[in-house]
């Protein structure tokens, strides 16, 4: 366990990881989105 799991409760859910998977996932699409639309 690290230090920055030990500082958040249940066990690392924190929402800053969330924000960041939301963020990833809204440049894929986004990115497939205006690859496909290219093509």
């Amino acid at each position: 366990m690290t230090d920055e799991e030990k500082k958040q409760p249940e066990g690392g859910n924190w929402p800053g990881m969330l924000a960041i998977r939301l963020l990833i996932w809204t440049l894929i699409f986004s990115f497939l989105g205006v690859f496909l639309m290219g093509n």
